[in-house]
């Protein structure tokens, strides 16, 4: 008999750690999915933002303008890697620049001397983090706003401004 109570009782053995490393391995994966949503994020900001300046006669400015910002932040999956997005829009509430060179601070010009509303994404990036507690590495990809020392963009308009590229830290 090619079947021996030596062999049967063998692939028992194998069957039964396959499945608990089978059982670990889901379990593993539904944690670290539960990681990446529930470690998720979602912040709405509502911006306005009012600027005068009394300038030498046909140097006066007034600029108001408002915005509205949505910020997704996911978890890590797999406690790995993971997204972020911002959005946002800004609308003229009221700007009186049509006499001047430059136009308005907040809000782009269109060829008639107006106000053009903007929206769109200030930030899309992959984000991925590896190591321990001794030693991490973390990486980003994408557009993104960054404050560094040595650079940052600039955070003075209604809606951020970003660069492209990859960032590194250890």
């Amino acid at each position: 008999i090619p079947w021996s109570g030596y062999t049967i009782m063998k692939m028992l053995k194998k069957s039964a750690l396959s499945v608990a490393v089978a059982a670990a391995l889901g379990a593993t994966a539904a944690q670290a999915d539960n990681s990446f949503v529930d470690d998720s994020s979602l912040s709405v900001t509502y911006k306005n933002y009012y600027w005068e300046s009394d300038e030498a006669g046909a140097n006066a400015r007034e600029d108001w303008v408002h915005a509205l910002v949505a910020d997704y932040k996911s978890g890590y999956y797999a406690d790995i890697i993971g997204f972020d997005i911002q959005a946002g829009a800004a609308y003229d509430i009221n700007t009186k620049t049509e006499d001047l060179a430059w136009g308005p601070s907040n809000l782009p010009t269109g060829e008639s001397g107006k106000t053009n509303d903007i929206a769109g994404f200030q930030q899309a990036y992959l984000k991925a983090k590896f190591g321990d507690d001794d030693l991490n590495l973390h990486a980003n990809y994408g557009v993104k706003k960054r404050g560094l020392e040595t650079y940052g963009d600039s955070g003075s308009r209604i809606l951020n401004s970003s660069s492209y590229g990859v960032d590194l830290a250890a």
